[in-house]
């Protein structure tokens, strides 16, 4: 079963200009991107901490394993959870559930399957920035479609 779009148009316009600021503007990585994205989206402030350890998380992105764009999202679902009062058994469905989603969206959660060319033919950071946008705006559609 398809993810219902359940973002109006213009809370898609607020995201991907959220994203582009944060992923282009600040140049910040794909986990803290979308972190930002979805903490100000949902109005889910998230401790200076948790902004530290995705970016030590996202420094290892090098070794080319799971997008970061994934990663920020399962981490805020930690959050948002804790904050709607959910139990392990809860966030754990929850996040497998989105990482099927993601899948199934993009094809893989790995980021040298989703990213949009080789990271031998263009490393730049800024090529992805087409898919952050999409990905943060599926992120927060997800989150907004859950019960």
């Amino acid at each position: 079963m398809a993810l219902k779009m359940i973002l109006t148009d213009e809370e898609k316009a607020v995201l991907k200009k959220e994203a582009n600021y944060y992923f282009v503007k600040k140049l910040l990585n794909c986990g803290l991107t979308m972190m930002h994205c979805l903490s100000d989206f949902f109005n889910v402030p998230a401790h200076e901490q948790v902004y530290q350890s995705i970016n030590g998380i996202m420094e290892n992105r090098f070794k080319r394993y799971q997008c970061g764009l994934y990663k920020g999202t399962v981490m805020f679902l930690g959050i948002y959870g804790a904050n709607k009062g959910w139990d392990r058994d809860k966030l754990n469905a929850v996040t497998l559930n989105f990482a099927k989603a993601f899948e199934k969206e993009y094809g893989s959660i790995m980021c040298n399957e989703v990213r949009c060319v080789s990271f031998e033919t263009n490393s730049a950071h800024l090529i992805c920035t087409a898919f952050a946008a999409r990905a943060v705006i599926f992120s927060a559609n997800y989150i907004k479609n859950l019960k």
